[in-house]
């Protein structure tokens, strides 16, 4: 994965067999980025791993419940999605139903990974996408 993707607070996972093998699939938030390695963490401790063993996290919609956002039928085809702050919209397109964000304009900016909500949550409202507690 490339470091120039993340921010601190991402969450990721790892795919690296080799010397983490009971590791891969777990959840692990970015706690440093430099240019060759990047600082992952469980809650419990952390360790650095290449960006080749980072793994992203395939936005779902559990995850956007996760998030606090919740599912409005707009019976045109496709569904908006909002936590009352940020609105997403589920649009089909030929390779299935994606998750985009659109801003005033006709061109669509799909999400495809949870650390994209994240970034984007905290470019658009300058804090952070917290995990609901509910």
């Amino acid at each position: 994965m490339n470091q120039n993707e993340l921010r601190l607070g991402n969450i990721v996972t790892i795919n690296n067999v080799k010397h983490r093998p009971n590791e891969s699939g777990n959840l692990f938030l970015v706690v440093g980025i430099s240019d060759s390695n990047i600082r992952i963490s469980s809650g419990t401790y952390d360790f650095g791993q290449l960006p080749d063993f980072i793994v992203p996290i395939k936005l779902t919609e559990d995850w956007l419940v996760k998030f606090g956002f919740k599912r409005v039928s707009c019976g045109i085809g496709w569904d908006e999605i909002s936590n009352g702050i940020v609105q997403l919209n589920e649009v089909p397109t030929n390779k299935g139903k994606l998750i985009a964000f659109n801003y005033a304009t006709d061109k669509y900016n799909y999400l495809k990974y949870v650390h994209q909500l994240q970034n984007l949550y905290f470019i658009l409202c300058g804090v952070e996408l917290q995990l609901s507690s509910t």
